[in-house]
């Protein structure tokens, strides 16, 4: 029983995380739009491949998380992919180094649906 109440638990705190955090990133895109006005711009043609790299991968973490809502183990292990490859674009761009957080936070939920998705499968630790 004790499972149920470990799993329950880390599945809606991974759904509410990941909820708050892709309608940010996904009011951000869109708030922000692709016309050219303001400090920044989200115009694919007017941004540099890195800039370019950097934003599908934060809109493709953001899409993995809720898809983590159906796909719980395939669409977390994608987000955790996708949010180290940011922190990676973080560490060896130049100015990405500020948003360093960002990608701790994209990466939080799909950690949290990995381990629900552990406590659940037959034979582990908690299960028994």
């Amino acid at each position: 029983m004790a499972q149920g109440k470990w799993y329950l638990s880390l599945h809606w705190i991974a759904r509410s995380f990941a909820v708050l955090i892709a309608g940010f990133v996904f009011l951000f895109f869109f708030g922000e739009g692709v016309r050219p006005t303001g400090t920044y711009t989200l115009n694919p043609s007017q941004l540099k491949l890195g800039e370019g790299l950097a934003l599908a991968l934060v809109l493709g973490s953001a899409a993995a998380m809720l898809c983590a809502w159906i796909w719980e183990k395939w669409a977390g292990t994608l987000d955790v992919v996708l949010a180290a490859a940011f922190l990676g674009c973080c560490l060896f761009m130049p100015g990405m180094h500020r948003v360093w957080f960002f990608g701790v936070a994209l990466m939080l939920p799909g950690l949290l649906y990995l381990a629900a998705a552990a406590i659940r499968t037959p034979g582990h630790a908690l299960s028994r």
